[in-house]
């Protein structure tokens, strides 16, 4: 966090994200951060790296919270990723009927 809020995205950052996935993977706050800070820094992450955050956002999709999954569809409409999220994850119905309320088809 501290490197995030310093706008340090190097090698060591980018490590530390990763190594919280490994030791915290399904849980729910980890995962958000993960979300949050890399939807920030999207158009700077690198093909892997924005690869990752996809799967962290799938992996957050498929909780068994609803309300963390409900959390992280925020998150991508508020940093504008929403229509992304929606068309890689139309196959899920709360997901798809978010979508629609939304404003962002599918179809």
């Amino acid at each position: 966090m501290v490197k995030y809020r310093l706008g340090e995205t190097d090698d060591e950052f980018y490590h530390a994200m990763h190594k919280a996935d490994e030791l915290g993977p399904w849980e729910p706050g980890v995962q958000s951060v993960i979300v949050d800070i890399g939807l920030h820094y999207w158009n700077s992450l690198s093909r892997s790296e924005r690869t990752f955050i996809l799967n962290m956002i799938d992996k957050s999709l498929h909780h068994s919270s609803r309300k963390h999954s409900m959390d992280v569809l925020d998150l991508t409409k508020r940093y504008g990723a929403l229509e992304l999220t929606c068309l890689i994850h139309e196959d899920i119905d709360y997901v798809n009927h978010y979508c629609k309320i939304n404003g962002v088809s599918v179809d």
